[in-house]
């Protein structure tokens, strides 16, 4: 959609997600329903405080409910530096249901048995589950049958998130570079399925995917295998938002206008409560496995 928006004319916010399994092709198809106008909060430091999101282990699990491309009509304020005329188009994907998904999710959401299983030493940078894979092949089909384009790809450097990637877009153009980057990874510490291997051992199975911005070497938030006293204390809110912060700047850099995302729930939730705007009445910050939420940023 060419057009722009006057900020004094914008219409309240309204959600824009869809999982790709409820109609991607017909959300892609009309610009004018699929559009979020984004204008983020970092420059001025003044991101609204947002409502507490609470989904639910189902939720989660399942992929919720998406709404019809219909009924979406987008638009969020804010305020960027008046210098600023970039526009950009941001497909942020979850990663697909891993084992820790799996078993976690038969428990309340930071429950004791929740937690507990997040801790297991065996989901040590947790690949995808039987029905992760499923929903890379159903997000696979949906893609090549809608117009979904991006220029430039990133993904975080965790094991699951790379799966998401080669299975549901396999075949990106052979132009579009594909950077692994280590800010968009999951909330570190405590949880050994939040560690990510050695960039070696990744390369091998991702040989297609440029690794030179990940460190190299063992994760220096490691939670190693059988070694759980020994996992560095979960991150802080505020090392995430410095995260958010340095992918915001990253994407500034770029002269790519549509960018594909994938990465993880709990980063990504904060991305949209506390850098996007995002109103948690029009939609719930985290998103569900393989779920996909596109907006549109433009920097004034």
């Amino acid at each position: 959609d060419g057009s722009s928006v006057s900020l004094a004319s914008q219409p309240r916010p309204r959600r824009l997600e869809c999982c790709l399994m409820a109609g991607l092709k017909a959300m892609t198809a009309s610009s004018a329903a699929c559009t979020v106008l984004l204008m983020l909060l970092l420059a001025t430091g003044s991101a609204k405080e947002a409502k507490t999101e609470t989904a639910s282990p189902e939720t989660a699990s399942t992929g919720g409910q998406c709404k019809s491309a219909a009924t979406l009509a987008p638009t969020i304020a804010a305020a960027f530096p008046a210098q600023k005329k970039k526009r950009q188009i941001l497909h942020f994907v979850r990663h697909a249901e891993g084992f820790h998904n799996l078993v976690s999710h038969k428990y309340p959401r930071h429950s004791e048995g929740y937690e507990r299983t997040l801790a297991d030493p065996s989901f040590f940078d947790a690949r995808l589950s039987p029905l992760g894979l499923q929903q890379c092949e159903k997000l696979r089909e949906q893609v090549a049958q809608s117009t979904l384009k991006y220029d430039l790809i990133l993904v975080s450097p965790l094991a699951r998130t790379l799966q998401t990637l080669s299975i549901a877009f396999p075949d990106p153009p052979s132009n579009v570079p594909i950077i692994a980057v280590d800010f968009i990874r999951e909330r570190f510490g405590l949880r050994p399925c939040d560690s990510r291997s050695e960039v070696s051992v990744a390369q091998k199975e991702f040989p297609h995917v440029d690794f030179s911005l990940v460190p190299p070497g063992p994760d220096p938030h490691m939670c190693a295998r059988g070694q759980t006293a020994e996992c560095p204390p979960r991150e802080t809110e505020e090392s995430m938002d410095e995260r958010a912060r340095e992918l915001v700047a990253f994407l500034e850099t770029r002269e790519e206008e549509s960018i594909l995302i994938v990465g993880h729930s709990a980063f990504f939730a904060r991305v949209f409560e506390k850098h996007l705007g995002w109103d948690a009445s029009e939609g719930p910050y985290r998103m569900a496995n393989a779920a996909l939420r596109s907006i549109e940023v433009v920097y004034k």
